[in-house]
């Protein structure tokens, strides 16, 4: 109990600071400008707009890569060296604190996923419409069907809504986020621990720009090498849209496993690296 209750209390305290709501606002202004087009529509019709855009707003790949560009900064205080982070390593051992810091990366990226996706339903309002049903104006939308100068600036995706609810798309698109944003976290956790924290946001930076590299190869090969960028599985709303008759993502099974495998492969060569590093403890308590 006294080590659940510890992170408890330091993940409220590395989850609920200024770098989360530095990210919430980051992530209301983005969804604002994207959602613009369809709140004018919405007003034009006078229809409400369903609440289940998130998942292709994540398929638009500028705004995917401006979400994890502001979750890799809410991340930047990994590998949490700061000095009021001592006494509770002193107290707890090295192991047991390792892993309190990674169950609070867990439920960091479960607020993260969770806040970005509220951000997509508030920049809907006033119009919106809580329904378990995809709604008119989507469906009117994806069926390029919105006339006027919207100038709409992402996709819906007609052939996922006819084979997955809105419900299905939206629990798989959060459980894929948070999955992602554990299993990039632990990565940055992992190489900050061999190298520096510098190291390890410039080679997060990197590994979501690998997702341009897969965008752009010829979509004959371009399934192959989706399966080796997790950043690029976030757009799975185009999973049953083909690119030019190729269809790129991976299984849905696939994605899942490999997440399990790699968080589990990257959490234990982080508890065999923490029994040997040499902690650099810094002043930063953000």
């Amino acid at each position: 109990m006294r080590f659940l209750r510890y992170v408890f209390r330091a993940g409220l305290q590395r989850i609920f600071n200024a770098r989360l709501g530095v990210f919430t606002i980051i992530m209301l202004l983005a969804c604002w400008s994207y959602n613009r087009p369809l709140r004018s529509f919405s007003a034009e019709m006078n229809y409400p707009c369903s609440v289940w855009v998130f998942p292709f707003l994540l398929a638009q790949y500028t705004f995917l890569v401006l979400f994890f560009f502001a979750v890799i900064y809410v991340n930047a205080d990994i590998p949490f060296m700061q000095y009021s982070n001592m006494y509770s390593l002193i107290r707890a051992g090295r192991k047991k604190w390792c892993v309190a810091q990674m169950l609070i990366l867990l439920f960091r990226s479960v607020i993260l996923t969770g806040v970005a996706c509220l951000c997509s339903i508030v920049t809907l309002l006033p119009r919106i419409e809580l329904t378990a049903d995809w709604g008119k104006l989507i469906k009117t939308a994806a069926m390029g069907m919105m006339q006027g100068s919207y100038d709409l600036k992402y996709s819906f995706f007609y052939e996922v809504m006819i084979q997955w609810s809105p419900l299905k798309l939206l629990a798989l698109t959060l459980g894929l986020a948070v999955g992602v944003i554990f299993f990039l976290s632990l990565g940055m956790f992992l190489v900050s621990l061999y190298s520096s924290r510098t190291a390890a946001v410039s080679g997060a930076a990197l590994y979501v720009l690998l997702m341009f590299f897969v965008l752009n190869t010829h979509p004959k090969i371009r399934n192959s090498l989706a399966k080796l960028v997790p950043a690029a599985w976030l757009q799975i709303a185009r999973i049953y849209t083909p690119d030019v008759g190729y269809y790129w993502l991976p299984p849905v099974w696939y994605m899942f496993a490999c997440l399990a495998a790699g968080i589990g492969i990257v959490g234990l060569l982080i508890l065999i690296r923490i029994r040997h590093v040499e902690f650099d403890w810094n002043n930063e308590d953000l």
